[in-house]
């Protein structure tokens, strides 16, 4: 008993942490998977995440108003966006196909 009202005395925050989850995926609908998520809360270090096989992420808010997320992924255009906490919903993130990448064909001569 004493150790739990030490730490709601002392910790509040804990009592106000709020997951967030989300998912990336692509124009097809397809989960983008161990893709690095970076998230940015105001006035706390940013927080790299890596979407599991299904392409979800997930990370706790503790009385933040808005985060930003950075998502820079090979083959796909970057993504950066602000939320608001405020009626904050399950994030579906989109990535759009890059056209400006374009591998080129080699060819290899055996010798």
């Amino acid at each position: 008993m004493k150790a739990t009202a030490y730490l709601l005395l002392f910790f509040p925050q804990l009592i106000f942490a709020q997951l967030t989850i989300g998912k990336l995926i692509d124009e097809q609908n397809q989960a983008i998977k161990n893709s690095s998520v970076e998230v940015e809360i105001p006035s706390l270090e940013p927080i790299v995440l890596e979407t599991d096989e299904n392409g979800q992420f997930s990370f706790e808010l503790n009385q933040a108003k808005s985060f930003t997320i950075y998502i820079k992924e090979f083959g796909y255009q970057e993504f950066e966006e602000v939320y608001q906490t405020d009626n904050l919903k399950p994030l579906t993130i989109t990535l759009k196909k890059d056209e400006s990448i374009q591998l080129k064909p080699e060819t290899f001569i055996k010798t």
